[in-house]
């Protein structure tokens, strides 16, 4: 049966207009997320949640089945300490903060990043660790962490360079990471590799009001020789060559007592 050139006119509006939501559907929640008031609050987000000053290109917003913003190729920068690059971060958002304005994400993955950390911006070690000022360490990483966002932070198939003050350099390869952080409860989970050790991971979780948790860490074939002269790149005393594997297990009952279990063995 041949259509009429009412019905053709009909069926030529109909595909004109599923053209346009098709376009408005991908495209437009691009272009909307790119307005420079919605990428000033995205790069607040993400500054606020690294603590530093982070730069990206381009954003892409997609809406099925979650909104989430892919941040194209982001850049931080913490001056003497951190710099740090990504192939992108994907952000999963909560509608109803972005339609007022403001980014709160349930979830971020950030996908290959590449980090490089100097030691000045770490503090030096002590010839022997006091534990009264390993727990000061912890409750001001603790008040850190609190200012931190709310969220699941996923990483994947990342680099550390870690640089010593007299350009001695460990990198870290294949490092993951998942960390999630409610309220003042903060767990994690991390493992890479490196060349200094054959794989490495930790896990743990921690109460930032109360200053409890438990963390374990796991190293095998650590070339402890080469970590001592980085740590200790001024002593006459030389660490010829040693390699062990080490299991830690840690248990932080207060702001004043922190319980620690390690066991090292020579691999065979």
């Amino acid at each position: 049966m041949a259509l009429t050139s009412r019905a053709k006119r009909r069926l030529l509006a109909a595909a004109a207009l599923l053209f346009l939501l098709t376009v408005l559907v991908v495209w437009g929640p691009t272009i909307w997320v790119n307005r420079p008031e919605t990428r000033d609050a995205i790069q607040r987000y993400l500054s606020t949640a690294v603590g530093g000053t982070i730069a990206f290109d381009r954003i892409k917003l997609s809406i099925f089945p979650r909104i989430c913003a892919s941040v194209e190729y982001p850049r931080l920068d913490l001056p003497d300490r951190v710099t740090a690059r990504a192939a992108e971060i994907d952000l999963c958002l909560q509608m109803l903060p972005l339609l007022r304005g403001r980014v709160t994400a349930d979830s971020v993955h950030i996908r290959f990043p590449e980090i490089d950390l100097t030691a000045s911006g770490m503090p030096a070690p002590a010839a022997r660790a006091n534990p009264a000022d390993i727990l000061r360490f912890l409750a001001e990483a603790a008040g850190r962490l609190k200012r931190l966002p709310e969220s699941q932070i996923e990483m994947s198939g990342g680099r550390l360079t870690l640089s010593g003050p007299r350009g001695n350099r460990f990198e870290f390869h294949g490092v993951n990471l998942r960390w999630f952080h409610n309220g003042p409860d903060v767990q994690w989970v991390i493992e890479g590799r490196s060349d200094i050790f054959a794989s490495l991971s930790s896990a743990g979780r921690l109460d930032t009001d109360s200053l409890k948790g438990t963390a374990t860490l796991k190293a095998a074939d650590v070339q402890a020789h080469r970590i001592y002269a980085w740590l200790r790149p001024e002593d006459s005393f030389l660490v010829r060559e040693a390699q062990v594997d080490l299991d830690l297990a840690f248990q932080l009952d207060s702001a004043e007592q922190l319980n620690a279990a390690i066991r090292a063995r020579a691999p065979t």
